[in-house]
């Protein structure tokens, strides 16, 4: 009889350890699964610290342990390509991307939806061949109005001062040219020992037997102290 009622506590016993949690201690069994809890996490190094666009308008920190923490708002967008903030907003809309693409431009300043336009684009549309026929008439109606443009009427012109005078070498000679009388409408002037009749603005005069030729283009004259005084010519010397 004691031997039974001994084998009944020992069982009572086992059972009740069993169903006690608090009963379970080892301390080797814990730190293994503690350290088998923080191998799950990513190591440290695994990712490179940086900047990373989390959305057009947001980018956020990445840790080396590839975690997510700081956060920044981009104002105007945020590049995916370098994952920066940017700075210029451009306006949105079709524009021309190339001289025969047309394509939609977001405010990051982005290019998609592009489209290939076979006779050029201008002003963010594709033209249609009556259409690029036409630019291209306008085109070559510039072209040649700008070849038609004339030349400075005032290539070529010097300038003398009232009270001035300049040496004009004529073969072996040297002559002295100045303004002899200066009104401001018209002129005489001086070329050697020999004075002209009055000269307006166009007169052309010859000088030495017709060696030297000059023409008169302009007249400065404003008649107070200290005023422009000149007259603006063209000389040739045969």
């Amino acid at each position: 009889m004691s031997v039974i009622l001994f084998l009944v506590l020992i069982v009572f016993g086992c059972a009740s350890e069993i169903n006690n949690p608090e009963a379970i201690v080892d301390d080797g069994d814990n730190e293994s699964n503690a350290t088998e809890a923080v191998l799950v996490q990513s190591p440290e190094g695994s990712c490179v610290p940086q900047w990373k666009c989390a959305s057009s308008t947001t980018r956020r920190f990445q840790e080396s342990n590839c975690s997510f923490k700081a956060q920044e708002k981009c104002s105007v967008g945020c590049d995916f390509e370098t994952n920066n903030c940017t700075t210029v907003q451009c306006d949105e809309g079709y524009f021309c991307e190339s001289p025969d693409t047309r394509a939609f431009r977001d405010k990051y300043c982005a290019w998609m939806l592009q489209e290939p336009c076979a006779f050029g684009c201008k002003n963010g549309a594709c033209l249609n061949e009556t259409e690029a026929a036409i630019l291209v008439d306008s085109d070559k109606t510039n072209t040649t109005a700008a070849a038609e443009t004339p030349s400075d009427p005032y290539a070529g012109v010097e300038w003398l001062n009232a009270q001035e005078q300049v040496e004009v070498p004529v073969g072996n000679m040297t002559y002295l040219f100045s303004v002899r009388i200066l009104e401001a409408d018209r002129t005489k002037i001086k070329f050697g020992d020999a004075t002209s009749d009055w000269l307006k603005e166009g007169d052309t005069v010859l000088f030495v037997g017709g060696q030297v030729t000059i023409t008169l283009v302009e007249i400065n004259f404003q008649p107070y102290e200290g005023g422009l005084k000149r007259i603006g010519y063209k000389i040739s010397v045969n």
